[in-house]
């Protein structure tokens, strides 16, 4: 694997999102006016990017985790939290914030339970070493 390349990562990030602004007015075709610049942003984030922890690195890997057990996570505070609430704007913000916060704590327990532990079930041996 190639070592990280902080420089070309700055530049392609810089560049993908002085792009995406520039060409934003332009009546171009939506895949060269978004599509170029978001090759570029992703490149910079996947292709050169340090090889080190970054803040919300942990949602991103499980991110799959977090989408398939959110609608659980949704339904158990709808049938447990939303009939202690009171039907006032503040209880609508606690019912959101209170969802949000056991959607996160299952999907991260999914990832980390679940997840992780069938991807290095299926990960080839040699390339584990890698």
């Amino acid at each position: 694997m190639d070592a990280p390349k902080p420089f070309l990562c700055t530049a392609a990030l810089s560049l993908g999102f002085a792009l995406l602004i520039a060409l934003n007015p332009l009546s171009l075709p939506r895949f060269l006016a978004a599509g170029l610049p978001a090759v570029l942003i992703v490149a910079a984030g996947t292709l050169f990017c340090p090889k080190r922890t970054i803040p919300g690195q942990l949602l991103g890997d499980a991110s799959f985790a977090l989408y398939l057990p959110h609608r659980f996570a949704l339904r158990s505070a709808t049938v447990l939290l939303l009939p202690l609430l009171p039907t006032t704007l503040l209880g609508a913000w606690v019912y959101v914030g209170m969802t949000c916060l056991i959607a996160l704590c299952f999907g991260l327990l999914t990832h980390h339970l679940l997840e992780r532990p069938l991807l290095r079930g299926f990960t080839h041996p040699k390339a584990a070493r890698a």
